[in-house]
């Protein structure tokens, strides 16, 4: 798997804020260290160089601010 970026907040519409290290593409798939499927890219945005991408979780049953700081990834 390749490394996507590390969690850096929880927006409040419930979407994964991630520092990503390099833009992904929308609707790839997000999973967890662990290899975990947390969630889909729902959209990219800031610097090209280092873009913040926001992970639409898959399902509402995960405490989501248990992931803040964890490190995700792309299948």
């Amino acid at each position: 798997m390749k490394r996507l970026g590390i969690v850096v907040d929880v927006s409040y519409r419930g979407t994964l804020v991630t520092r990503a290290e390099a833009a992904p593409s929308l609707g790839d798939r997000v999973f967890t260290s662990d290899g975990e499927q947390i969630g889909r890219v729902e959209r990219v945005f800031g610097p090209v160089s280092r873009p913040y991408v926001t992970v639409k979780p898959t399902s509402g049953k995960r405490r989501l601010l248990g992931v803040i700081g964890k490190e995700l990834h792309l299948e």
